[in-house]
Order: C-alpha cells, then structure tokens, then sequence
C-alpha cells in the first residue's frame, strides 16, 4: 500500500517540483518498458523523494547531488566548507608572504645595485680602475640591463686602457638606457 502524500506548495523547490514532475511522467509513459516495473520500483522511487536523495526518473546534476548530500548531511557539510575555508584564507596568506618576501627581495636589490653604483662611482674618481671594475660587475650581476652599471664599467675599462671592452660597455650602456640622463 502506498502512502499518502501530503505536499504543501511552499515546501516545493523548484528542483523538487521538477523531480516529482519527472516521477509522474514516467509512471504514465505510454511505452511499458519506460515505466516503473512495478509498485515497489515508484515506492523507492517517492522515499528517495522525500528523502531528498536523487532519484533514478531524472538524473541530478553534480551540483546539485552535492547540494542535497550538504543538506542531508549538514554537521559534515559544514565542517568540510570550514575546512575549504580555512584552506583558502591559509593559501591566501602565503600569497601574500610570498609577494611581500618578492617586494623585500627587490628592494633589496635596488639598495644593493645603488650602493654597488655609488662605491664604483666613488672609485672611479679615485682613479681606482680595478676596485671600479669589481663594483660595477657586482652591480651588473644584480641588474644586468642596469645602464649605469656598464657605463661605469666602461670607463673603468678605459682608464686601464682597455679600449675594446670599454667601446663594448658604451655601447650596452646605450643600447639598454639610451637617453638615460643619469647616466652619462
């Protein structure tokens, strides 16, 4: 014997409404083989109803299987959204770490390229052409299209009178700053 089913409209989703639509059309299919087999096959088919676990007349989507599943099973749905969440906000924050660590390390750069600049510079005036040298390499290896840094270079190259590779850097310099005032 089925049981009665008393539905009240506003306890009607539309998913649900859909479900029980698609229940209905497969128990009045004209083909026999479309309909349920027998009074048992619909009896599962309305607990699984109302029990709002997917039914076999109307394939549920994965969404909304997941969607029902949460609602049947609140306490581990919540706790694994709280987990999902406390993933995010933990993915999230070592985002950031890392971008802020990149800022720090570029900063830090850019004052190490500057002092390397400012040492070379101060050498070069002193005419300590080999001392210069090493300063605007080290500047290079931290900015290596840094026009400032082969310029220096280059005059360090010519005060040894290495003509060639001074030509070279005069012409990096150029090449990667052209116009650049601070550096000529």
């Amino acid at each position: 014997r089925l049981p009665t089913l008393r539905i009240r409209e506003a306890e009607l989703s539309q998913s649900r409404a859909r479900d029980l639509e698609a229940i209905c059309m497969k128990t009045m299919a004209k083909d026999p083989g479309r309909r349920y087999q027998t009074a048992q096959d619909l009896a599962e088919e309305l607990r699984r109803w109302l029990a709002d676990e997917p039914i076999r007349a109307r394939p549920a989507s994965a969404a909304e299987r997941v969607w029902r599943w949460s609602r049947r099973n609140r306490e581990i749905a919540s706790l694994a959204a709280g987990i999902l969440l406390l993933l995010v906000c933990v993915a999230g924050a070592a985002l950031w770490g890392w971008h802020q660590s990149q800022k720090v390390a570029a900063t830090r750069g850019e004052l190490a390229s500057k002092l390397a600049l400012e040492g070379g510079q101060r050498l070069l005036d002193e005419k300590n052409w080999r001392g210069a040298l090493s300063y605007f390499d080290y500047a290079m290896e931290l900015k290596p299209d840094l026009a400032a840094a082969h310029y220096g270079r280059g005059r360090a190259h010519e005060g040894l009178g290495r003509f060639d590779l001074a030509k070279n850097d005069f012409n990096k310099a150029i090449e990667v700053g052209p116009g650049d005032p601070e550096t000529y």
